[in-house]
């Protein structure tokens, strides 16, 4: 029986994706656990912007320029916080800055 090029080619990619699940399967368990844990302690880093920052809010900033960037785990979307958006959406962005940092 003689293969074609089609064939030929859906043959290399399902031998390439069973590899990569094989692999996945196998190392998977291994690194994952490993990616989902933090690699340090944060509460050092939080300790200094309380004492920098206390527990000042984006609604009391002097400028307009101030902005941070910072990225919601739990919605998955990335945040901006600046006195703009505290004032336009208190119920989401009317944090302290320590805690946005």
């Amino acid at each position: 029986m003689k293969i074609n090029r089609d064939q030929h080619k859906i043959w290399v990619i399902f031998a390439l994706f069973s590899i990569i699940g094989f692999l996945l399967g196998i190392f998977g368990p291994i690194y994952i656990p490993k990616l989902t844990r933090a690699k340090y302690d944060r509460s050092a880093l939080e300790q200094i912007m309380k004492d920098y920052l206390g527990h000042a809010n984006f609604s009391g900033i002097l400028t307009k320029e101030s902005l941070v960037v910072a990225y919601d785990y739990n919605s998955q979307q990335p945040r901006f916080y600046s006195r703009y958006y505290s004032r336009n959406s208190p119920s989401i962005y009317q944090v302290s800055i320590n805690n946005a940092t």
